[in-house]
């Protein structure tokens, strides 16, 4: 029995919340006894190999009857675990413990010959493989194993499993020996080779991967990180190791307050029933299309957890028009305030509320983060709000109607690289890591300049990936200041995005809704043309009043009023703000006197 198998699959199920954690183990010592207790299990059964999994599959005396059973074992364990699997959850069929080495010339052979023995000694049944490009390495390590072999107390083992197991491959590159290990799918991956994280990122299919002459697979057997409860065999090709995950499970709930919003749902139900000839499946669906009235809410019910034992909480307005308006949150909320405050829309922001007042009757305000702001949007549980262009496309908001550009935050989706990893702004001809958290714009870029390529989902500093995390980025920037800062360079521009005000179809579906928003649009738009617009007055004598009119590129007609007592008339009228330098100059050439430029608020033509 092995103290650190006991710590490699009962602190996760610890961790992981299960209520009640067993470990079985024959003739358990105090050093297992005591792994027991640290990894906080509440029993041990001292039974081991197929008895044990029968007792915690099926329960017996004590023993409860479990939910999952993992762990290492021999050849009966795993033929016991394959006849309860279905009954109770498993972590793997496990077969004998293997190691491949990936090395190149820059390998120190002995130590590639003690991680082979280390691998051997288990039982006769393992195996070690070493991939190699270098023969010269292959003769040194040969040589290794010849010499530290005698020294190991569990030489017989490890001889044996060695010469009925073990094999070398000589390949002619490294990518050669990434494909071998690839196709292999050992449990234990050693790269030993130059730019070996280079080479590890390279490589797919593995139980646990061990980067550089550092990181001897023992450690990982022992706690370093991985845990060494590990597929074998070549099933790390569809399977990972043992961890948290292995004992939680994904549970679905399903909740519809307004059947007549969820309409196109139930028809689409009821279409593939039939299509599928199950016509109980239709009947039911068709059931609630016919006599289930429509709840007063647009908004779906979305679960809330309130306390770990309150169930659920729904969130509803009691007035259908009410109009639910989101702010995002971060760098666009400034410019967004703003913009507001310049259309007579006060949101009055009180610390860290985050549903704050507005003046605008029937409406209410919630601050979400931008995506949280588009899925909202896109399931309609909000009416209008303001989104990126880049967030629109990148999460399918089909939902979501854009009123208009407010040309806010104007930024390019680019993608940059190292310069180092160039050749003449293009990209070399291997699989790539792109990094990004536009996954789906990513994608989409990748099949169109048909790249080799995975992506690395981030939450944030993507910058920060390459090289040694990501080869590529995908990501947003106005000036790329902070990419050419991290010595990235910008070699192609996958999309452009700046701010829109939006809102749900639904929304823009109800009459009532589409007004209030319309309306708000109106204030807005004339906001944004006015930041470009100032107004000009002056005064002018009457006998150049024509002269100095033809000079003016007003809106329409400007605004003229005579003077008092008949000395000149009065003009007003909105310009562009760029114009500034030439028109003042021209107004004072022609006449024009006591000149005076103001803002504009709102301009509406």
């Amino acid at each position: 029995p092995l103290p650190s198998s006991v710590l490699m699959t009962a602190i996760p199920a610890r961790v992981a919340g299960c209520e009640e954690v067993w470990v079985a183990s024959p003739k358990p010592d105090q050093v297992t006894l005591g792994a027991a207790y640290v990894a906080g299990a509440d029993a041990v059964l001292a039974v081991g190999g197929a008895q044990a999994i029968a007792a915690l599959a099926y329960g017996a005396g004590a023993v409860p009857p479990c939910d999952v059973v993992v762990g290492p074992g021999n050849r009966f364990v795993t033929a016991a675990k394959s006849l309860v699997a279905g009954r109770v959850g498993i972590d793997m069929l496990a077969g004998p413990s293997e190691v491949l080495v990936l090395a190149d010339e820059t390998a120190d052979a002995a130590v590639v010959a003690a991680d082979l023995l280390a691998q051997a000694e288990h039982d006769t049944l393992a195996t070690s493989i070493l991939v190699s490009t270098s023969e010269a390495l292959l003769r040194q390590v040969e040589a290794e194993l010849a010499r530290q072999l005698p020294l190991l107390s569990t030489r017989a083992t490890a001889e044996e499993a060695l010469r009925a197991n073990g094999f070398v491959v000589l390949v002619p590159t490294v990518e050669d020996g990434v494909a071998v290990a690839d196709r292999l799918a050992p449990e234990h991956l050693e790269v030993l080779t130059r730019d070996a994280k280079e080479v590890a990122r390279r490589c797919r299919h593995y139980g646990a991967v061990f980067v550089g002459q550092g990181a001897a697979e023992v450690l990982g057997d022992y706690g370093a990180g991985p845990n060494h409860t590990l597929p074998t065999g070549g099933t790390a090709r569809s399977y990972g190791g043992l961890s948290v995950m292995t004992f939680l499970r994904v549970r679905t709930y399903l909740g519809i307050s307004n059947l007549n919003a969820a309409r196109t749902i139930v028809q689409d139900a009821v279409a593939l029933a039939e299509m599928e000839g199950l016509a109980g499946h239709a009947a039911s669906a068709r059931l609630r299309l016919h006599t289930a009235a429509p709840l007063p809410s647009p908004t779906a019910m979305v679960p809330v957890p309130d306390a770990p034992d309150d169930g659920f909480k729904f969130m509803e307005s009691s007035d259908p028009n009410t109009v639910r308006f989101v702010i995002p949150k971060g760098r666009m909320m400034d410019n967004v305030l703003a913009l507001l405050r310049d259309g007579g829309v006060e949101v009055k922001m009180d610390g860290r509320v985050l549903r704050p007042k507005i003046n605008l009757p029937g409406w209410e305000v919630k601050m979400l983060k931008p995506r949280n702001g588009v899925e909202m949007l896109n399931r309609c549980t909000r009416d209008v709000g303001f989104a990126g262009r880049d967030l629109l496309e990148e999460m399918h908001a089909t939902n979501v109607v854009p009123v208009f550009d407010t040309g806010m935050d104007p930024v390019r989706i680019v993608a940059a690289a190292p310069k180092a990893l160039l050749r003449n702004g293009e990209l070399p001809r291997r699989h790539l890591f792109v990094a990004t958290e536009y996954v789906e714009l990513t994608r989409r870029w990748i099949e169109e300049r048909g790249l080799d390529a995975s992506i690395v989902h981030t939450s944030g500093a993507t910058e920060v990936f390459p090289p040694e995390d990501a080869d590529v980025i995908v990501d947003n920037t106005a000036t790329g200041t902070t990419l050419r800062a991290n010595g990235l360079e910008i070699f192609d521009e996958v999309a452009t995005s700046s701010t829109f005000f939006c809102a749900s179809r639904d929304a823009y579906a109800n009459p009532v809704k589409r007004r209030a928003i319309d309306r708000v649009a109106l204030l807005l738009q004339s906001a944004l043309t006015a930041r470009g617009m100032v107004v000009v007055e002056f005064n002018v004598e009457t006998d150049k009043l024509d002269e100095v009119i033809d000079k003016l590129p007003a809106l329409k007609n400007p605004t003229i009023s005579p003077l008092y007592r008949g000395r000149g008339h009065a003009v007003k009228t909105a310009v562009a703000r760029d114009k500034l330098p030439e028109i003042i100059p021209e107004i004072k050439a022609h006449g024009g006197t006591d000149v005076l430029v103001s803002n504009v608020n709102q301009l509406v033509y």
